[in-house]
Formats: C-alpha cells, sequence, structure tokens
C-alpha cells in the first residue's frame, strides 16, 4: 500500500501549482492528478489565474475535458 504522502502533493503558491501540471506532462504523465485543490489568494501567482493558466496546458495538449481534473 502507498503512503499517503506518495499519493498527494502540495504547491505553496500558484506558479508552484502550474509548474507541477507542466512537470506532469514532461513526464508524459497528463492523467497525474486527479483532483486539484486551489486557494483562490495564493502569493505570486492568485488561484484564480493559476486555475486558468492549467486549464490552458490541458487545452494546448489536445486533452479533453474528461482528461483534466
Amino acid at each position: 500500500m502507498k503512503n499517503r504522502r506518495d499519493l498527494t502533493d502540495f504547491a505553496y503558491d500558484g506558479q508552484e501549482a502550474v509548474d507541477a501540471i507542466n512537470q506532469a506532462f514532461e513526464d508524459n504523465n497528463p492523467t497525474k492528478y486527479a483532483l486539484i485543490l486551489m486557494d483562490c489568494s495564493m502569493p505570486f501567482l492568485d488561484g484564480f489565474t493559476a486555475t486558468k493558466q492549467i486549464r490552458e496546458i490541458y487545452i494546448n495538449h489536445g486533452a479533453d475535458k474528461n482528461q483534466q481534473p
């Protein structure tokens, strides 16, 4: 059984969240994240903007809505 820490990733700001999604695509693992919980008032890049950028990443890679977290 996997440790729960192996099943979760944490981003401490919006840019880290966007970077994690980009890394998942670079690693050929676009389905790595099934769920993303976003804080709207994160530093550096707020949750609204980070979510918009994450959606654009999935769209630019040709992922349909069923493949997006």
